[in-house]
């Protein structure tokens, strides 16, 4: 909470595909949905949509996420708009 309140962070994006943390529970999307708003900081998940772990096999080459595949998707490109979006009047912080 300190560094978000150091930078005037009022947003957290998270695009993590897979939102948990093994050593650290507070991390856990359900958890952060939770505390972060009881800080006054807003929460979204973009990581269906951002994250860069895919499982689509037409979005890997040489069994890697390819991300030049990833940005061409439309959900990829909705997912950046919306992002842009909350950028223009938030302080936001990337989560990933």
């Amino acid at each position: 909470m300190a560094t978000l309140e150091k930078f005037s962070i009022n947003t957290v994006v998270d695009v993590r595909s897979f939102p948990v943390s093994k050593h650290n529970p507070h991390f856990h999307k359900g958890e952060m949905q939770l505390w972060l708003p009881d800080n006054g900081i807003d929460y979204h998940f973009f990581g269906d949509s951002l994250g860069g772990m895919r499982d689509d096999p037409a979005l890997k080459t040489e069994g890697k996420t390819d991300y030049q595949k990833v940005k061409m998707l439309e959900s990829f490109q909705q997912g950046l708009a919306s992002l842009l979006d909350l950028a223009r009047d938030r302080q936001v912080a990337l989560m990933c």
